[in-house]
């Protein structure tokens, strides 16, 4: 056993019909009847005996949910507010990580330049020799 729980099969398969549907002891989930009733709810039980499997519990409840971290401030700065509070999931962090377009460009947007009060304006010729 590498620590995680394995279900075991009864051989002999007793079978039921409920509302047109046949259900067999292979629907059936462990259970403990006591902590269903006391906790109105359903709840798995199942055994697991290698240090493994505490090891893994023990992952599983101390994780902690998914966070962010907020700093509070008088100001009213929506784009600070955004880039600071904002979550990235699984499916939009391989999106950016592929370098896929997040949204379209159309018409594409083109930096115009510009030049300083009472200054030349500088060209690029893209055909020119570098120097």
């Amino acid at each position: 056993m590498d620590g995680r729980s394995h279900r075991v099969q009864i051989k002999e398969k007793q079978t039921n019909e409920m509302k047109s549907v046949y259900l067999t002891n292979q629907n059936v989930v462990p259970y403990n009847p006591f902590l269903t009733k006391k906790y109105k709810a359903h709840i798995n039980v199942e055994l697991c005996g290698t240090v493994g499997a505490i090891k893994c519990i023990n992952k599983y409840v101390y994780k902690g949910p998914d966070r962010t971290t907020v700093h509070l401030k008088n100001e009213n700065d929506e784009i600070e507010r955004y880039l600071t509070s904002r979550y990235i999931g699984p499916t939009e962090a391989v999106w950016c990580l592929f370098e896929y377009a997040m949204h379209e460009e159309d018409p594409s947007v083109t930096s115009l330049a510009n030049h300083l009060e009472n200054e030349q304006s500088v060209y690029f010729d893209p055909e020119a020799i570098a120097e």
